[in-house]
């Protein structure tokens, strides 16, 4: 399935150059668009216009020469919304609806667990750790483009990034950093093969070392969140 436009902002470039809702982007500066992520790489990818193959409501062609504008962030945009995809979905009951929201919190927990890799090889820190800024910020930025498609979808991809969110934190908190609950679970486990209770004094340093590892990823990612916010 093509990618098709939910809404169109006014004002935007795609709004100037005549793209409406309900059309379909075949093409990019040549290149064929199956979904949006490729949309948004070739916009990303280049400076100045783009020329999209636009099919119309009506079965039409029709190649339009669009000016993309730039977000806070940098990346490009042309102004648009895309329309999500309708699948069918099984009727579950109480029970099947909690099983299947476990298998999908797992598969999110994998994921997550992987990407956490990610830091180690070679990734800018500065773009893979946001804080409460940037949280807030795409926050709003999800809600604004799923309730632009429509209410339920808004709705939809709203609480599909906050449960998103909340599966991270819960991930992040069980770290075996010392001051997280992650933490103290490693000194419970200590304590429980040693077989021996450890001194307050060494307890006291090692929440302190992880006290200090807390404030600086703190500062750091309020620091990238500054970077991200002033475009740069």
């Amino acid at each position: 399935m093509r990618v098709k436009l939910g809404s169109v902002r006014d004002g935007s470039g795609a709004h100037l150059a005549g793209l409406q809702p309900g059309d379909r982007i075949l093409a990019v500066n040549g290149q064929e668009v199956e979904h949006s992520i490729v949309l948004s790489q070739v916009l990303n990818e280049g400076r100045g216009p783009v020329e999209l193959l636009v099919q119309r409501q009506d079965g039409g062609r029709e190649e339009l020469r669009v000016t993309p504008s730039e977000r806070d962030n940098g990346d490009r945009e042309i102004g648009v919304a895309f329309q999500s995809l309708s699948l069918p979905s099984p009727n579950l009951g109480p029970l099947g609806a909690v099983g299947r929201g476990f298998e999908e919190t797992l598969r999110t927990t994998q994921l997550y667990i992987r990407s956490l890799a990610l830091l180690f090889s070679g990734v800018d820190l500065q773009q893979a750790v946001a804080g409460p800024v940037r949280i807030t910020y795409l926050v709003g930025e999800v809600a604004t483009e799923g309730f632009a498609v429509g209410f339920l979808d808004g709705v939809v991809a709203l609480f599909n990034f906050l449960s998103l969110l909340s599966i991270a934190l819960f991930i992040m908190n069980l770290l075996p950093i010392p001051a997280l609950d992650g933490g103290q679970i490693l000194l419970f486990l200590f304590e429980l093969i040693v077989r021996k209770e450890l001194s307050p004094k060494l307890v006291y340093r090692y929440q302190m070392v992880g006290t200090v590892l807390i404030l600086s990823l703190i500062g750091f990612a309020l620091f990238s969140d500054i970077l991200f916010l002033s475009g740069r």
